[in-house]
């Protein structure tokens, strides 16, 4: 019976050591590196949002100031004069008064939750 107990006490010791080095050595290592991983999808992500919003932002930017070209433009062609044209002051000042709105839009729209 001595000798049943020892093997016993001997296999439970190997078991519990390898259950001990499973969790030490692989198991937590692993845990770490999902960790990681996790975090730098997470910047990734982040990062990415961040280079969309001022894409969009960007291109919001180029659609007010070509809709301000083509509305001045017209405008120009609607007098009978060439596009790019000295158009009457307040016709001027409403026309950028437009384009400075749309571009406050854009600021507003793609700089919020920053």
């Amino acid at each position: 019976m001595d000798k049943t107990l020892k093997i016993v006490v001997i296999v439970c010791s190997c078991v519990i050591a390898f259950s001990a080095f499973y969790y030490l050595v692989i198991f937590l290592p692993m845990e770490k590196r999902a960790e990681r991983a996790e975090t730098i999808r997470k910047e990734q992500a982040a990062r990415l949002e961040k280079m969309q919003k001022k894409t969009d932002y960007e291109n919001c930017m180029e659609r007010a100031r070509l809709n301000n070209i083509t509305s001045w433009d017209r405008n120009c062609e609607r007098l009978h004069r060439k596009p790019d044209c000295a158009l009457p002051l307040k016709l001027a000042e409403m026309l950028d008064k437009i384009k400075k709105d749309r571009e406050e839009q854009c600021f507003k729209e793609y700089t919020r939750g920053e």
